[in-house]
């Protein structure tokens, strides 16, 4: 009995290792199906989101599961909505502002272009008077010349008629 006691205990031991390894090895599988369940829809958001920093928001990550992490995706799947709705936003203030930058450029362009033409015209007419005031310079020294000529012929009209009148 020694011996089959040695044996049974050595089955019981050989049993016992391979019931544990079996179960070791089932825990594995399931540790690594449950572990694959969540890194991979968890990676598929992480390369989302890369994609969605590299400017790509044409971008829906699959919501496969109804737990925190279909939650994620869900919020995330919202996020990027939003994000393409903004930029459209802003693409389309964009077009509005270059729109109106355009036409106030317009507006200056025209607003400078009379402002040219009212300046020669001022020019044309600073000349003008220039050339008014000339004359009348001119024509106040002849007029004071005039003047002079006539106070003069009177002065000397004066003494000659009395000289004159002296002879007659």
């Amino acid at each position: 009995p020694m011996n089959d006691l040695l044996a049974a205990k050595r089955s019981i031991f050989l049993k016992g290792v391979l019931v544990t390894a079996v179960i070791l090895s089932a825990a594995s599988l399931l540790y690594l199906s449950v572990i694959r369940r969540i890194t991979r829809p968890l990676e598929q958001l992480s390369r989302a989101t890369h994609d969605i920093a590299e400017g790509n928001l044409d971008l829906r990550v699959a919501v496969a599961t109804g737990d925190e992490v279909g939650e994620l995706a869900k919020s995330f799947n919202r996020m990027v909505q939003r994000l393409r709705e903004s930029r459209h936003e802003i693409e389309e203030w964009n077009r509005t502002l270059e729109k109106r930058v355009e036409e106030r450029t317009q507006s200056l362009q025209e607003a400078h272009r009379a402002l040219e033409d009212v300046n020669q015209r001022l020019v044309r007419a600073m000349d003008e008077l220039r050339a008014t005031q000339d004359q009348m310079v001119q024509a106040e020294k002849m007029a004071a010349v005039g003047q002079m000529a006539s106070t003069m012929a009177h002065e000397i009209k004066n003494p000659l008629a009395g000289i004159r009148a002296a002879l007659e």
